[in-house]
């Protein structure tokens, strides 16, 4: 049986499709528990870490690359508590988060 994109889902492959055609490297931040061959618990990225880590590359040598955190949403999603603090936590290192429920979002913070 084949799955379905949620609605979220279909927002994630755009956002990874759009950052890959502008060149912007991308790193897909699964948040959970999975178990291993064993049966072992293993633990990915904290609950609440956003969707997607872009790195854009800013081409002025005097400006350092500024991580953007993208946390995708459907047309209605709204955040948790707990990605609400990990987007307070990012900010406060001076790094970007961007919530986007469309391309437009990440046009909007520069991307």
């Amino acid at each position: 049986m084949a799955t379905r994109k949620t609605p979220e889902g279909y927002v994630l492959a755009s956002v990874m499709e759009y950052l890959a055609v502008k060149k912007i490297f991308a790193l897909r931040m699964n948040s959970g528990a999975i178990q291993d061959k064993r049966g072992i618990p293993v633990r990915m990225h904290k609950p609440g870490t956003a969707d997607v880590l872009a790195l854009p590359y800013d081409c002025d040598p005097w400006k350092s690359w500024r991580p953007h955190w993208i946390e995708c949403k459907a047309p209605n999603g709204k955040q948790s508590e707990l990605q609400k603090q990990f987007q307070e936590e990012v900010e406060a290192e001076g790094h970007v988060y961007v919530l986007a429920y469309g391309i437009e979002d990440l046009e909007e913070a520069g991307l």
